[in-house]
């Protein structure tokens, strides 16, 4: 009975921890409507999971806000031509927004949700999303990606971030960094994420609680009076 009453337990326990994930929703998002003058940086996110912390979608040091801004849109001027990504990179030529989560759970990141892009004449005809976790250096996500120069933007395909390992059940404290650099602009113009048909910018995932040492404890006790059962 002793042995019974302990693996139902355990059972429970897994139970409950897997319950704690669920389906894949936006973790950190941002809508663009009734933005002007380039928006805010750091943006702060108009939706976001409660688990995690997000640090606002921030503009590089090599954007500005010089010129007039396009509106119901987010992003920044150019400081000078970037031939490709790592000279955009040393400029600081690049947007970047932060996940952490909060104490007690882990976060695992499905994809960039489908978004919408735009750029002035001159302004990046490429970029590459990036991404960190920690101090770590930056990876590439993916292909490097091609703007259009229509007023309506380019809506960009979904980014799948599930074959990522270090993307998913990222601890708390552990910052994930996300970050699109654009590059192959021929002078000072513009970038933009936009809402297009009404999509804005996100990204998303799970959050799931890590369980107390306790309960890993009773998950490997369960598991080896499990194992003695089979074997008697």
């Amino acid at each position: 009975m002793k042995k019974n009453t302990m693996t139902l337990m355990a059972a429970g326990t897994c139970a409950m921890i897997a319950a704690s994930a669920s389906n894949a929703a936006v973790v950190a998002g941002w809508s663009f409507t009734g933005l002007t003058g380039y928006g805010a940086s750091p943006l702060t996110a108009t939706s976001s999971d409660a688990n995690v912390t997000v640090g606002g979608l921030t503009r590089g040091s090599g954007m500005g806000t010089a010129s007039t801004a396009a509106a119901n849109a987010w992003g920044g001027s150019m400081g000078a031509a970037r031939v490709d990504a790592a000279a955009a990179i040393n400029a600081s030529q690049f947007a970047t927004f932060t996940v952490t989560a909060a104490a007690g759970y882990a976060v695992s990141f499905s994809q960039i949700d489908a978004y919408n892009v735009r750029r002035s004449g001159t302004g990046p005809a490429n970029g590459q999303w990036q991404y960190s976790v920690g101090s770590s250096a930056f990876s590439n996500i993916g292909s490097a990606l091609a703007f259009t120069t229509t007023s309506g933007g380019t809506t960009m395909s979904a980014v799948d971030l599930s074959g990522f390992s270090a993307l998913q059940s990222v601890a708390a404290g552990s910052a994930v960094t996300f970050r699109m650099v654009m590059y192959a602009n021929s002078g000072t113009g513009t970038f933009y994420f936009q809402n297009g048909s009404g999509s804005g910018l996100s990204v998303s995932g799970t959050t799931a609680a890590i369980p107390a040492p306790g309960a890993v404890a009773l998950i490997g006790l369960a598991g080896l009076v499990a194992s003695r059962r089979r074997r008697n």
